[in-house]
């Protein structure tokens, strides 16, 4: 019978995932406890209130949420209903199975609607909704976005739709929860045995340890691992390219002060938007066999506190093309890497101002370069170059004269040559006042002044 009983349940979630109709947070409602039970497709279960009026802080007290994947959940729920004196729970119709399906809850019990994913759409294009907002869709549009039950919803098909974290302090300001900050609001969910809290479009593991800057604004916590992180506060993040989230590794989350993501790890890769284009950024594992720190054989990404990319690897070959470069990244591997990759550095803007691991040429005085294959090429800033290896001879001046240098060459901020390999014999005004020889393959370095070190 009960094998029999799981069928017919499953079956009936099957044909109502096939309408796909509106979805929902579906939660069993007992004078003692409230069990909130996940998405839930269809429409036949839907009108029901509270029978008790509890305050949001004792719902809290008494919800108990579980994670597992879908098959097992159901599955649980199947068990969670049979554990009860009433065994009519389900009652199929196996003469008929066209008619509707009714679910009954156990004795004095009630099934309830929280709230529908289509109103979490639009209080979130429409905050002035949120005051027209009846209580119960108040609560329900709190407990929706708390447990964050899009962690495996997404695969299915099933909405992607969240209050996040940056509208917290509009919510928290709402009389009916009672002026909680960010940190009794996750105590208040440790207690319910919620496990999971979305600030800022990264799900938080609650079960780890978090640091604050205050009450309000987590600095760093640990995410879900594989859990769904969708992009979309980010400035620098490219809808167009097709991907709409990555999962994270269970890695620190760093954040700033304004709440912005500031340095994660994830899987596979992620479309990012740069002044030079669209850039794929990867945090591989154990990049750099022999890496010193862990920073660099675990690699991050890390963000600007206004959404754009600050430095990041990329391990796919890209192309960068300006006025003043020609360069392709990730041609050949490094010395140490387990792939082909290049690091890249930025702006606030988005303007590239390192490139690791790369090769093609550079614009100096006119002339178009060869730089050297996997050596990294900096600027300062857009247009002011920093460091870089040249595979042919260039004329740059020094100390007024125009002067053949080649290999590694590094400029000051405001252009001057600083160091450089000499490619002729010449004598340079020294520091102490006289003057010193270089030879043709030499090191030359100068100081502020412009005179040889």
């Amino acid at each position: 019978m009960k094998a029999l009983l799981y069928i017919f349940f499953i079956s009936f979630l099957s044909t109502q995932a096939k309408a796909q109709t509106k979805y929902s947070v579906f939660a069993l409602v007992c004078p003692d406890r409230i069990r909130l039970l996940d998405y839930f497709e269809g429409e036949e279960l839907r009108g029901y209130q509270y029978q008790k009026d509890l305050s949001l802080q004792e719902k809290l007290n008494i919800v108990r949420v579980r994670m597992p994947d879908r098959s097992r959940l159901f599955s649980q729920y199947l068990l969670d209903y049979q554990s009860y004196e009433t065994q009519d729970t389900l009652i199929p119709d196996p003469e008929n199975r066209h008619e509707e399906w009714v679910i009954r809850p156990p004795e004095n019990c009630k099934f309830s609607i929280l709230l529908q994913s289509d109103l979490i759409s639009k209080i979130w294009r429409n905050k002035d909704l949120w005051q027209k907002l009846s209580r119960y869709e108040r609560e329900g549009v709190f407990f929706n976005w708390a447990i964050a039950k899009e962690i495996f919803a997404t695969p299915q098909g099933l909405p992607h739709s969240t209050l996040y974290i940056r509208a917290l302090n509009s919510i928290l300001l709402q009389p009916e929860f009672n002026l909680l900050s960010l940190k009794e609001l996750i105590q208040t969910l440790k207690v319910a045995h919620l496990t999971s809290l979305r600030v800022q479009t990264v799900l938080v593991d609650l079960s780890k340890k978090i640091q604050f800057y205050n009450d309000n604004i987590i600095q760093e916590a640990f995410p879900i691992t594989l859990s769904s992180w969708p992009p979309i506060h980010l400035a620098a993040f490219d809808e167009s390219e097709g991907l709409t989230q990555v999962l994270l590794k269970k890695d620190t989350v760093y954040f700033y002060e304004n709440g912005q993501v500031k340095s994660l790890r994830f899987q596979d890769s992620l479309p990012l938007k740069t002044i030079g284009g669209v850039v794929y950024f990867s945090t591989p594992d154990h990049f750099k066999q022999w890496a010193p720190t862990e920073e660099e054989k675990f690699p991050r990404i890390y963000f600007y506190s206004n959404g754009f990319v600050k430095d990041g690897i990329t391990i796919e070959p890209r192309s960068f093309e300006t006025n003043e470069l020609k360069v392709l990244t990730a041609q050949h591997k490094g010395r140490f890497e387990n792939f082909d990759n290049s690091h890249l550095y930025f702006t606030e803007d988005g303007s590239l101002v390192t490139i690791g691991n790369s090769s093609g040429q550079i614009k100096i005085n006119e002339g178009w370069y060869n730089i050297a294959k996997n050596i990294h090429v900096s600027w300062h800033r857009p247009g002011q170059l920093k460091e870089l290896v040249v595979t042919e001879p260039v004329y740059l001046k020094a100390q007024g004269q125009n002067i053949l240098w080649k290999g590694f060459l590094s400029f000051n901020t405001d252009g001057a040559l600083n160091c450089g390999f000499i490619a002729q014999n010449y004598r340079f005004q020294s520091r102490n006042g006289s003057t010193k020889s270089a030879r043709n393959g030499e090191q030359v370095c100068f100081d502020d002044n412009g005179l040889m070190l």
